[in-house]
């Protein structure tokens, strides 16, 4: 009967350390995982961020040269009609 008993206790013994460690590995993945979306959405926040500032920049350039391209253009233009008036007369 003792030997039972002693048995019976190895066995809950066992079954709970069995459970402590499942439990124990069920929180290291979980921790893991974590890790893992932490470092990703790190990695996606540096990105957005770096292609946000780049298409502000080349949007501000591309918007500078048509600026500059366009009065350039309209000022040879009325420079031109300046030039076919003085002609006519």
């Amino acid at each position: 009967m003792l030997l039972e008993i002693r048995d019976l206790l190895r066995t809950k013994i066992r079954r709970k350390a069995e459970q402590r460690k499942k439990a124990e590995d069920e929180v290291d993945k979980k921790k893991d995982w974590k890790f893992a979306a932490d470092v990703i959405d790190r990695v996606l926040l540096i990105i957005f961020t770096i292609l946000f500032v780049t298409g502000t920049l080349i949007f501000s350039v591309t918007a500078a040269v048509v600026y500059r391209s366009y009065h350039h253009h309209h000022h040879l233009i009325r420079k031109a009609k300046h030039n076919v008036k003085y002609i006519e007369q």
